[in-house]
């Protein structure tokens, strides 16, 4: 026996994610699969919302004004799916008046990164000496770039920062012949 759009009788249309039992066409997703970007759950074919969260940022003192430093991002999923794909976090510097002075981009690519887990995004940054306050922003990339892209969730808390000067000109090498 067959459906009204020739589908057999226990297989799938070729036309609709939908699977052919007793005549009729009806959604199955477990047996059919979903559209691409999307999962199937409770055996319907949906678009997933990701939300994230970046508890913690941080960074080794002293921070130098004018001097590339490691800072450590931690993203965590606190959607109920597995992230995967490309992601963009911007870690934010801002000035004594929270104005954003500056923006450092950072790809990130999650594969697979499951439900309510986390995984370390670090990035280096060079700031200028006016920085008081950093925080971080995630965009998914989907089908496009920044910043065409979406943002999921807010800025981060901002978390205070104070920069060194180095006023130390560096010494002479030891030893050195100048030819």
């Amino acid at each position: 026996t067959y459906c009204l759009d020739g589908t057999p009788e226990g297989k799938c249309s070729t036309r609709t994610r939908q699977r052919c039992v007793q005549k009729q066409l009806v959604p199955d997703c477990t047996a059919c699969g979903c559209e691409s970007g999307q999962l199937c759950q409770n055996n319907a074919c949906i678009i997933p919302t990701y939300t994230f969260s970046i508890p913690a940022l941080t960074w080794d003192s002293p921070a130098y004004a004018n001097v590339a430093f490691p800072v450590t991002l931690i993203l965590r999923n606190d959607s109920a799916f597995s992230a995967n794909g490309l992601f963009i976090i911007f870690i934010d510097a801002y000035d004594n008046a929270g104005i954003r002075v500056s923006q450092t981009p950072q790809q990130v690519e999650l594969d697979n990164l499951a439900p309510h887990t986390e995984k370390n995004a670090g990035v280096s940054i060079t700031l200028i000496p006016s920085i008081s306050k950093l925080g971080a922003r995630l965009y998914v990339l989907s089908g496009g770039t920044y910043p065409d892209s979406d943002a999921i969730g807010k800025t981060t808390s901002l978390s205070s920062i104070s920069l060194s000067t180095d006023t130390q000109k560096p010494s002479p090498p030891e030893n050195a012949v100048i030819v």
